[in-house]
């Protein structure tokens, strides 16, 4: 995935990640969600006719539709993922908003490499903290992965400037 590669999203999702995907020069494909989430068979097709890597998704608590997918329907996306070879980008920023419900990332069933995790505590903690982490296994027998570069990132302005020297 980079500039001029196409990135799978669900959609309706979060105009943030949107945004920042096109600033990226990432080719958006939008694979329609309903109200129990998005259909495989749709997100089979999307893999198929783009050759993308990766979709992005919030399967817990969706922004802006509020959907949580079942346990079945994250098993059913989570095998199209890895049939493709491909990453999912699990978004999880609402996960301490369950009242009633339990969620489990899907990152927790990955046994092969294939789900990026990604987790803000922004909303949970206070707007005004902007404290996210990133969780990504490598691949069985994949080697380990390359050393990550740390963002000296503060605001879009300033990661503009990183990526157009890096």
């Amino acid at each position: 995935m980079g500039a001029g590669r196409p990135l799978l999203m669900e959609s309706p999702t979060y105009w943030g990640a949107i945004l920042a995907a096109e600033q990226a020069g990432v080719e958006v494909i939008p694979v329609p969600s309903g109200v129990n989430g998005p259909d495989p068979a749709d997100l089979v097709r999307a893999f198929e006719q783009t050759g993308a890597r990766a979709f992005y998704a919030q399967p817990t608590f969706a922004n802006p539709t509020g959907i949580q997918w079942t346990p079945d329907l994250s098993a059913e996306v989570l095998d199209v993922v890895r049939r493709f070879g491909a990453f999912l980008i699990e978004d999880d920023w609402a996960h301490d908003f369950g009242i009633s419900a339990d969620p489990s990332p899907l990152a927790a069933r990955d046994d092969g490499g294939h789900v990026v995790y990604l987790r803000s505590l922004t909303k949970s903690v206070s707007p005004a903290v902007r404290v996210a982490g990133i969780v990504a296994r490598d691949r069985p027998g994949n080697g380990s992965w390359p050393t990550l570069r740390r963002s000296p990132c503060t605001s879009a302005r300033s990661c503009r400037r990183w990526r157009s020297t890096s």
